[in-house]
């Protein structure tokens, strides 16, 4: 899902301007926050970054918290994180409008044709575990 989540992001960019600059940064961790926040913050201080995606799990959040805190276009991932992180409460950060949207991966999606796929007999117990782990909802 990353390249996915990646390329997306660079196509859309690349679509609204054509001249854009795209930095990435692996960092190799899905569940720390500090670190999300420092990749982050570096990516803006230093790099210039204008808009921050993180797609790296729990470690996004830790660069989320951060942009808004700071007034940082970003954009969520996984799931719909104005509710996953903040519940819909519009009133949970004072900064929710930079949260401008988020890349979700559709995970109930591919669970719901997978099941209804195997249930309907049309494929077998083994290819519909391989199925929900490789989302062919897309």
């Amino acid at each position: 899902p990353l390249l996915k989540f990646e390329n997306g992001f660079k196509a859309g960019a690349r679509n609204a301007n054509p001249d854009v600059v795209v930095e990435t940064n692996y960092i190799h961790d899905f569940g720390n926050l500090d670190k999300g926040a420092a990749v982050a913050e570096f990516m803006v201080m230093q790099k210039g970054a204008d808009v921050i995606f993180g797609a790296a799990g729990g470690t996004s959040i830790g660069a989320l918290n951060w942009c808004l805190s700071n007034e940082v276009l970003t954009i969520g991932v996984d799931s719909d994180q104005f509710y996953s992180v903040y519940g819909g409460n519009e009133t949970a950060n004072p900064n929710l409008n930079y949260l401008l949207t988020s890349a979700q991966k559709g995970i109930d999606t591919a669970i719901d044709r997978t099941v209804r796929e195997f249930i309907a007999g049309n494929i077998a117990e083994s290819a519909a575990l391989f199925a929900y782990m490789f989302d062919y909802s897309n």
